[in-house]
C-alpha cells in the first residue's frame, strides 16, 4: 500500500440546425413492429456465465457484491465489501466509486473530517479486485485543502476525478498503472462554478477528448470539449452554448456522436457528431416524454433514456434516433446495462433492484422481476462512469 499527499431561447434558435424538433419512426414501424435496420456498429459481446457487479448497499460505505448470471441475469449476493480508511486514518464520510474497464481495480473516493491525525481531506484509493469481489487496497492518494473528491470516470489510462476547491470545481486526471492499480498524478482543468452531476462527464473512445456540462441555469447550459493531453489535463477547451438546461450526456460505443438530453420545458435529445477534432454540429433534436439520463448499450444499437417513471429505449442507425419504445416503471432511480446488452436493471427510490431483457432486434424490455437490493449497479468488465 503506499499513501500520498499530494436563455431561454426562441424556437428558431433553439432548433436551427436542421429545423424543429423530430418524431423519429417508430422502432421497425406500426402497427407491427420489425428489427432495427443494421448499422455499422460493434457487436453485441457474448453473454459470460458469470460475472461480478457491485452496488451501494442500505449501510453508508459498504458495497454489495453480485454474481450476475449471463444466460438468466439473475443476481446472487457473494460478498459486502467496505472501502475506505487505512491505518490510522480520522472518520470518513463514505464516498463514491468506479470500476476499471479492465475489471482488475475499483476506484473509491471518500472525504475525511479533519483533526484526529488527518492530513488531509479527500481521498482517493485504488483496490485491487479479488475473484469474489474481495478488495485489497493498492494505493491511497490524498489531496490537502479540498472539500470533496469523487471519481467520475474511468478509462484504460486514466480514472477522472471532480473535486471542491473553495468555490471552484475542477476536474483531473490520475494515470492507472495497467499492471498494478498504482496512481499518479496527472493533468486538470478549473471548470468554474460548477458542480458536474452523474451522467455528466465522458471521455471519447481514443481517450483524447473529454466532454462536459457547465454554466448550468434554468435556460442555458454549455457543453464544454476538452482535448486531454499526455497528462489527462485540458490542452485545449472548447465551449459550445446549449438553449436550455442540459441534464445528461452520452457517447455512442464507437466515439462518432454526442447525445445530450434536455429538462428544459421542452424535454429532448439532441444529437452532436464529434472525432477526434472535437465536436462538428447538430444533426438531429428529437422531442422525448421527459429527462433524465442517458445510457447506451455495449454495441450501440439502442440509447436508454431513463426518467423518473420510466425508460425509453431509442434505436439508432448511423447515429440517428430510429424511433422509441417506452417502459412506464414506477420510483426509477437508475439504470445499469449489463455489459452484453442482454440485460437492463434499474434501481429503484426503495433502495430495490429490478431486471429486464432487452430483445436485441426491438430493445423491447421484458420484466424479471426484482432480483435484490442496491444502488448504483456497476458491472466488471464494462464501461465504468459515476455510481
Amino acid at each position: 500500500m503506499v499513501s500520498r499527499i499530494v436563455s431561454a431561447g426562441l424556437l428558431a434558435l433553439l432548433f436551427g440546425c436542421g429545423g424543429a424538433y423530430e418524431a423519429p419512426p417508430p422502432i421497425g414501424g406500426q402497427p407491427t413492429p420489425t428489427p432495427v435496420p443494421s448499422a455499422p456498429t460493434p457487436s453485441p459481446t457474448p453473454s459470460p456465465v458469470r460475472t461480478l457487479a457491485f452496488a451501494y448497499t442500505e449501510v453508508p460505505g459498504t458495497l454489495r457484491v453480485f454474481a450476475v448470471d449471463g444466460e438468466t441475469g439473475g443476481l446472487d449476493v457473494v460478498n459486502e465489501v467496505m472501502p475506505g480508511g487505512y491505518p490510522g486514518a480520522p472518520v470518513s464520510v463514505p464516498g463514491s466509486f468506479v470500476v476499471h474497464p479492465s475489471g482488475r481495480f475499483l476506484f473509491y473516493s471518500y472525504r475525511s473530517f479533519p483533526g484526529g491525525g488527518a492530513t488531509h481531506s479527500a481521498n482517493l484509493q485504488s483496490y485491487e479486485i479479488g475473484q469474489d469481489g474481495g478488495l485489497t487496497l493498492v494505493d491511497h492518494v490524498g489531496i490537502e485543502g479540498i472539500l470533496d473528491l469523487r471519481p467520475l470516470y474511468a478509462t484504460q489510462r486514466w480514472v477522472f476525478v471532480h473535486w471542491i476547491d473553495s468555490a471552484f470545481h475542477s476536474f483531473g486526471a490520475w494515470a492507472v498503472n495497467a499492471a498494478t492499480g498504482e496512481l499518479q498524478r496527472g493533468g486538470d482543468v478549473t471548470s468554474g462554478y460548477y458542480a458536474y452531476p452523474p451522467g455528466s462527464f465522458h471521455v471519447n473512445p481514443s481517450e483524447s477528448w473529454a466532454y462536459g456540462l457547465g454554466y448550468r441555469t434554468a435556460t442555458t447550459s454549455n457543453l464544454i470539449a476538452y482535448r486531454l493531453d499526455a497528462r489527462g489535463g485540458a490542452a485545449e477547451t472548447r465551449i459550445t452554448p446549449l438553449d436550455g438546461e442540459a441534464e445528461s450526456i452520452e457517447i455512442d460505443p464507437a466515439g462518432r456522436f454526442l447525445y445530450i438530453a434536455f429538462e428544459s420545458s421542452i424535454p429532448r435529445i439532441e444529437v452532436y457528431r464529434i472525432d477526434n477534432a472535437g465536436v462538428h454540429g447538430r444533426v438531429q433534436a428529437v422531442r422525448t416524454r421527459g429527462s433524465g439520463s442517458l445510457r447506451f448499450d455495449p454495441s450501440g444499437r439502442f440509447l436508454f433514456l431513463s426518467e423518473p417513471d420510466g425508460i425509453e429505449v431509442y434505436g439508432v442507425d448511423e447515429g440517428r434516433l430510429t424511433g422509441n419504445q417506452d417502459a412506464r416503471i414506477a420510483d426509477l432511480a437508475g439504470t445499469y446495462v449489463h455489459p452484453s446488452g442482454g440485460f437492463l436493471y434499474v434501481s429503484r427510490r426503495d433502495g430495490s433492484l429490478w431486471g429486464y431483457t432487452v430483445d436485441p432486434g426491438l430493445g423491447l424490455l421484458s420484466d424479471l422481476g426484482k432480483l435484490g437490493r442496491g444502488s448504483g449497479l456497476a458491472f466488471v468488465g464494462s464501461r465504468s462512469d459515476e455510481r
